[in-house]
């Protein structure tokens, strides 16, 4: 059993989240379900549209369906003609429409060319009609809703979620290059290192909802809803309408930073802070948003964990198949391919188990029954946590284990080859 209470490596801080009470027992592992093989995604989420069915993105700019354990025998959606590709770059994200398929749309995130800027990368996010049952083959006519300029390969596009209020919200790197040299995760003037909130079925390309925290400040963009972020790589909602970013740090320090719902116009701190510290000597941490969590590494003197090096995505567990995870926050970690689970005690999150897989992880997602699922470089795996105490029953003949199973349990979607 790895259950460990990272009191050392972890700053709890007083972002103040509405919580359900947490119920499960201690885990005692999180197996990887394989669900599809000799497959790399780099985003995973779903269609929302009651089929249960799977989406995964990969890099260079494909949507391919899963159902009942098979992948579709041809994309859902194909952008790769259009895609820079790859290393940091590359398709990045998508989010269908809340009220898809009565409204056909899909958001996408990724990098091209700048087109008559040159060769410079744009991040881009755009829009497309698709259709669940007919996959787009040939010419994707898009209509692009907004270019980020981004000055240099690395901390592209990255994420893309609609809010419980209907809204799109969109996370941006920093822009690249090392210990942010362009200066723009305090800049509110460049939308690189935040989190934009847009409307976007309002005036074209898109509406700024007029609630918007910096609608009336002229130093700050009015898409702009947070910012002070380096490489906010996965966000995500979570039931009770509260924002939970990843946010990969520069080399100590990894983030899980939270916007609680009704929260305006945080500042987290890039880059003057990194996790808990001041990066920029003489910053006055006061004046910024700390992180709910922080994981260290490498080199932070005494770190247990000096091979993690990225958090690449956190989620709140509201499946059904993994009753050890309820209400619990889930965060994975892209060298080391440590999976690590936090419960809420009423005052603070606090890390309560860290998992092991052996696996390099590229993102974490969620399937339209809650379930969570990461990929590997080879591989995407649903997440299965077994709770203390869990037998089988059969060593001993004796089959009371099974009377708490849940009663909709579905055997773990595999690819059949």
């Amino acid at each position: 059993m790895m259950a460990i209470m990272l009191r050392a490596a972890l700053l709890i801080t007083a972002a103040t989240i509405s919580t359900m009470s947490a119920t499960a027992g201690e885990l005692t592992a999180i197996d990887l379900v394989p669900v599809v093989t000799d497959f790399a995604a780099v985003d995973i989420g779903h269609l929302g549209d009651g089929s249960g069915r799977l989406v995964l993105a990969t890099t260079e700019g494909r949507l391919w369906t899963v159902e009942e354990g098979k992948l579709a025998n041809r994309p859902l959606l194909d952008i790769s003609d259009r895609v820079v590709c790859c290393g940091e770059s590359g398709f990045a994200a998508f989010a269908f429409h809340p009220d898809f398929p009565e409204r056909d749309e899909a958001f996408l995130l990724y990098t091209r060319t700048g087109d008559q800027l040159g060769p410079a990368k744009d991040s881009v996010l755009s829009r497309v009609r698709v259709s669940p049952q007919s996959p787009l083959l040939g010419e994707v006519r898009e209509e692009i809703l907004l270019r980020i300029r981004e000055p240099a390969s690395n901390h592209n596009a990255n994420d893309l979620e609609f809010g419980p209020d209907g809204m799109l919200y969109v996370s941006t790197g920093d822009g690249g290059g090392q210990e942010d040299p362009f200066q723009t995760g305090q800049d509110g003037t460049l939308l690189n290192g935040k989190i934009l909130r847009l409307h976007p079925d309002g005036t074209e390309p898109y509406a700024v909802p007029p609630d918007n925290p910096f609608v009336d400040d002229p130093d700050v963009l009015d898409e702009i809803w947070a910012l002070g972020l380096r490489n906010p790589w996965r966000m995500s909602f979570d039931e009770e309408g509260n924002l939970w970013i990843g946010d990969a740090g520069q080399e100590r320090w990894e983030e899980v930073n939270s916007i609680p719902q009704g929260s305006l116009g945080l500042n987290f701190g890039w880059s003057e802070m990194e996790g808990p510290e001041c990066f920029t000597p003489g910053c006055a941490p006061s004046d910024f948003e700390a992180p709910t969590l922080a994981y260290c590494h490498a080199p932070v003197a005494d770190c247990p964990f000096i091979d993690d090096c990225a958090i690449v995505g956190v989620r709140r567990y509201r499946g059904h198949r993994s009753p050890g995870l309820a209400d619990r926050l889930v965060f994975v970690d892209f060298c080391s391919g440590r999976v690590r689970v936090a419960a809420w005690d009423g005052v603070d999150w606090n890390v309560e188990f860290v998992q092991e897989t052996g696996e390099t992880l590229l993102t974490l997602g969620e399937g339209e029954d809650g379930e969570l699922y990461v990929s590997s470089f080879d591989t995407v795996y649903r997440l299965q946590a077994q709770p203390a105490g869990f037998h089988d029953g059969f060593e001993s003949g004796e089959l009371s284990a099974w009377s708490g199973v849940v009663p909709d349990f579905q055997l773990p979607i595999r690819n059949p080859n």
